[in-house]
């Protein structure tokens, strides 16, 4: 037997692994996905934006993008979005529910028009600090913001919103 030891792998326990590598790959490009929605539907006439470029597929390549903080360097995965200031203009942005981690997302002083998504706590459940001050955002301020059961930092001012929190 020249001291030649195999183990043995239970196939259910390869076939985990591997879902879950696979789970983890689908996730990051979940949140490359985001920032490609949010980028598409956001004017950026400053050019704030100029280095949110997806021709690359590297690991953490969209960590080094303007505004945008990893979880982790080297992995795709968005824990804090900050565009204050970046002179972005139009709708509230879209695909932001596939930044599935995302706690902290601070859009303030920009030109954001409309509403605040009434399912705003569905599309980023995690978020602990939203600030969407010195818009012009519109409406009411939606009630289901009582169900980001993280948030503990939100700002609102100086937008054209009523209501209650």
């Amino acid at each position: 037997m020249n001291g030649d030891k195999r183990i043995a792998m239970n196939p259910m326990l390869v076939a985990l692994l591997l879902s879950s590598l696979h789970l983890l790959q689908v996730s990051a490009e979940d949140d490359v996905s985001c920032l490609r929605q949010f980028r598409k539907s956001v004017s950026d006439p400053s050019g704030y934006l100029g280095n949110w470029v997806f021709g690359n597929s590297s690991n953490g390549f969209i960590c080094n993008f303007a505004g945008v903080t990893c979880w982790h360097y080297g992995e795709n995965k968005v824990f804090s979005l900050a565009l204050p200031s970046a002179g972005l203009t139009g709708r509230f942005p879209q695909g932001l529910s596939n930044c599935s981690s995302i706690q902290q997302l601070d859009l303030s002083v920009n030109l954001i028009v409309g509403s605040i998504p009434s399912d705003i706590c569905q599309q980023m459940p995690y978020l602990t600090t939203l600030d969407l001050s010195q818009n012009n955002l519109t409406g009411t301020i939606p009630v289901s913001l009582s169900d980001c059961l993280y948030l503990n930092k939100l700002s609102l001012e100086e937008n054209k919103l009523h209501g209650t929190i």
